[in-house]
């Protein structure tokens, strides 16, 4: 019932009321107790508050969005040979970085997003200490 809890409080967040187990949808109820997600049709389905608390609900933490952002920002750096700082910087100080061919413009524009949606979830993240991949 971890999932209820937590689906209650979201809930709550959004509607500022609780939910009583009774008034949940049978399909809603079902994944709480067998903690098998809603298909499209059974979310299409719920009342729009219940659908936006289970949206929440489901929703990756920062944590672990970080975690997939830095692998994406591994791969350009190694790519490039340049830290993602590094690059940021230049790429936005218009300074000239390597060839301007189109798989390279395309890199640059997905790297920069990568970048950007890092510090974002950086700067929300309680632990935000943790550098890009100065690790490697």
């Amino acid at each position: 019932m971890e999932n209820f809890n937590q689906f209650q409080s979201i809930y709550r967040e959004i509607t500022g009321e609780s939910v009583d187990w009774e008034d949940i949808p049978e399909n809603l109820q079902k994944v709480f107790l067998n903690s098998k997600p809603l298909n499209g049709q059974e979310f299409i389905e719920l009342p729009k508050s219940f659908g936006a608390a289970y949206f929440v609900m489901r929703q990756p933490s920062n944590s672990v969005m970080l975690e997939k952002i830095k692998e994406k920002l591994k791969f350009f750096e190694s790519k490039y040979g340049i830290t993602s700082e590094e690059f940021y910087r230049k790429y936005h100080n218009s300074e000239a970085i390597f060839d301007s061919d189109g798989e390279q413009m395309i890199d640059f524009l997905t790297w920069e997003g990568n970048y950007e949606e890092y510090l974002e979830l950086k700067n929300a993240s309680p632990d935000s200490r943790d550098p890009v991949t100065r690790d490697r």
